[in-house]
């Protein structure tokens, strides 16, 4: 992996502060997969994008914006961003020697 990724794809606010939502969701669930140092990158990356597709309930609530039709409305948005948040998380933790 090299760092043109992350100029070429720079993180938005917006994704900023969808990423920390949800890390701070699945913290447990994170620690305990990334802990196995013998996950390949295809299997990590394929966990994040699993995981961002599909968030619980709290989390789509989290995104409600508390009108009709507006929490459907947030969570498709929300798995719109799930490629680049994956791929973006998974950089960022392997600079931090994390995984």
């Amino acid at each position: 992996m090299n760092n043109s990724v992350i100029t070429r794809m720079p993180w938005s606010s917006k994704e900023i502060r969808t990423f920390f939502s949800c890390y701070e969701l699945y913290q447990n669930d994170f620690n305990s997969y990334t802990c196995h140092l013998n996950r390949t990158y295809s299997q990590i990356k394929g966990f994040f994008h699993n995981w961002l597709k599909q968030p619980p309930e709290e989390t789509s609530q989290h995104y409600q914006v508390g009108k009709r039709g507006g929490k459907h409305l947030a969570f498709r948005n929300y798995q719109e961003q799930n490629h680049i948040i994956a791929d973006q998380l998974f950089l960022l933790l392997q600079q931090q020697a994390l995984i």
